[in-house]
C-alpha cells in the first residue's frame, strides 16, 4: 500500500513535468525554425563574404576606379544586410513571451499554436524574400560603380560627369527591397495577449506604422520617387503577408505602383539629351544604350495589359508592343559593352524587370505608343542617322510617356491601407 501511495504522488508530481516538456516541445520547435531560417539569412553577412561578393562583382565588371571604395561600400552592405538577422531576433524575443506564458498557464497550448502557425509561415515568406534582396542589392552596388567610374573617365566638371554622378546616387531607386529598417522593426509574431497588449493585429500594427510614415513624407516634403517606391514595395510585402485591410479595391496594384515610381527615379529623356550634348563614339553609345534598356523596361511594363485589352477588343497592337523583343533590345546589349578607351566590357546590370499591369487605361495606351516610337526612332540615332532634333523629339516622347505612365500619389494610397484601423 505504503508503494502504490509513493508511485502515485510521483506520477501526480510528474504530470506537470510531462506537461511542461509537450509545451516546451512546442515553442522549441518554433524556436529552431526560426532559428533555422535566421542562421541561412545571417551567413550571408558576414562582413569578409560581403566583400568578397562585391570584390567579384566588381571584376566581373571590370570596375577600376570604385575599388578604391569597396571596404566602405561592404560595410554599408552589410549594415544593410544586419537589419535582417535584428527581424530575426525580434521574432525569437516575442517567441521567449510564449514560452513564458505557456509556463506559468496565462495561455494554453492550442491557443499558443493558434497564434503561432500562422505567424511562423508569414516569417518564412519574408525569409525566402531574402536572398533576392540580397543580390539586387550587390546589383545596386555594382550599378554605382559603374557610374562612378564613367564620371571618373569623363573628368570634372562638365554637366555629363555631374550627371553621372547624379546617376549613381539614383541607383536605389529601384531596388527590390523595402527599407532594411522596415524589415528590422516588422513585428510578426503577436504579443502574448493581456490586459496591458493594444487591442491590434500584428497587420494593424504594421500597416498603421507604415501609413505614418508615408504622412511623414507628405509633412515634411520629402517625398521622391525612391522613397516612395520603398515604401509600396514595403506596402505590397505586407499585402503578401496579411492581404489588405478589409480587402480594400486598388485601382491599381501595389507591386505596379511601385515599377512607376523606379521609373520616375531613373528617367529616361536626361539620358538622350545628354546623348545629344555628346559627340558620336562609345560615350554616347552608353547613353544610348542605358536609354533603350529603360524604355524597353517600360514596354515591358505595358505589353501584356496592352495585349490582353487588345485580344478583347480585336485590336490590332502594334508590332514592337506585341513583340517579345524589340530592336532596342539588340542595341541596349552591344552599344552599352564599351568603355570610354573603347575597350569591351560587361553592360551594365539592369533592375530587375518591372511588375507588369493587370488593367490598361488609355493612358497607357498613348504611353506605349509614345515608348514605341521612342525606341524606333533612338535606333535611328544610335545608327548615326540622328541629329540634335531628332534627339530632342525622342527625348520629349520619353518624358511625355513617364508623365502618362504617371506617379505622385502612392503616399495617399499608402496612408489609406490604415483607414480601417483608425
Amino acid at each position: 500500500m505504503i508503494r502504490q501511495t509513493i508511485l502515485l504522488i510521483a506520477i501526480l508530481l510528474a504530470l506537470p513535468l510531462a506537461a511542461r516538456a509537450q509545451e516546451d516541445s512546442l515553442i522549441a520547435d518554433y524556436r529552431a525554425e526560426i532559428t533555422e531560417l535566421r542562421d541561412v539569412a545571417s551567413s550571408s553577412s558576414a562582413l569578409g563574404i560581403v566583400r568578397g561578393q562585391l570584390s567579384r562583382a566588381f571584376i566581373e565588371n571590370d570596375i577600376v576606379f570604385s575599388r578604391r571604395y569597396l571596404d566602405n561600400w561592404s560595410q554599408l552592405l552589410q549594415d544593410r544586410w544586419a537589419q535582417h538577422d535584428t527581424f530575426f531576433a525580434t521574432q525569437l524575443l516575442t517567441l521567449s513571451d510564449w514560452d513564458q506564458a505557456v509556463v506559468e498557464g496565462r495561455v494554453t497550448r492550442d491557443e499558443a499554436e493558434t497564434a503561432l502557425a500562422p505567424a511562423l509561415a508569414q516569417i518564412e515568406v519574408v525569409a525566402g524574400h531574402i536572398p533576392a534582396w540580397l543580390d539586387d542589392d550587390v546589383a545596386r552596388m555594382v550599378e554605382r560603380a559603374l557610374w562612378t567610374d564613367l564620371a571618373q573617365d569623363i573628368g570634372c566638371c562638365d554637366p555629363l560627369y555631374y550627371h553621372a554622378l547624379s546617376e549613381a546616387d539614383a541607383v536605389w531607386g529601384v531596388a527590390l527591397s523595402p527599407d532594411p529598417a522596415a524589415i528590422a522593426a516588422l513585428q510578426i509574431i503577436p504579443a502574448v495577449p493581456s490586459a496591458d497588449t493594444p487591442d491590434a493585429t500584428t497587420a494593424e500594427l504594421a500597416f498603421a506604422w507604415l501609413a505614418s510614415r508615408a504622412e511623414g513624407l507628405m509633412a515634411d516634403g520629402a517625398a521622391s520617387p525612391a522613397r516612395r517606391r520603398a515604401l509600396l514595395i514595403e506596402a505590397n510585402l505586407l499585402e503578401e503577408l496579411f492581404g489588405l485591410p478589409a480587402d480594400l479595391p486598388l485601382e491599381r496594384s501595389l507591386a505596379t505602383l511601385a515599377a512607376r515610381e523606379g521609373f520616375a527615379a531613373q528617367p529616361v529623356a536626361p539620358l538622350i539629351r545628354m546623348a545629344a550634348l555628346t559627340e558620336p563614339g562609345p560615350l554616347r553609345d552608353l547613353l544610348l544604350g542605358h536609354a533603350a534598356a529603360r524604355l524597353d523596361s517600360r514596354a515591358d511594363h505595358l505589353r501584356p495589359a496592352l495585349r490582353i485589352a487588345a485580344d478583347s477588343e480585336g485590336e490590332a497592337l502594334n508590332r514592337s508592343v506585341v513583340s517579345t523583343t524589340t530592336p532596342m533590345r539588340q542595341m541596349a546589349t552591344t552599344t552599352s559593352g564599351f568603355n570610354l578607351s573603347g575597350q569591351a566590357q560587361a553592360p551594365t546590370p539592369l533592375p530587375a524587370p518591372a511588375a507588369p499591369m493587370a488593367v490598361a487605361t488609355s493612358s497607357d495606351r498613348e504611353a506605349a505608343e509614345l515608348v514605341d516610337e521612342a525606341l524606333t526612332a533612338l535606333l535611328l540615332a544610335g545608327s548615326g542617322a540622328g541629329d540634335i532634333s531628332l534627339f530632342v523629339e525622342i527625348a520629349n516622347m520619353a518624358e511625355r510617356a513617364d508623365e502618362l505612365l504617371g506617379t505622385g500619389t502612392s503616399l495617399e494610397l499608402v496612408d489609406s491601407l490604415a483607414s480601417e484601423t483608425r
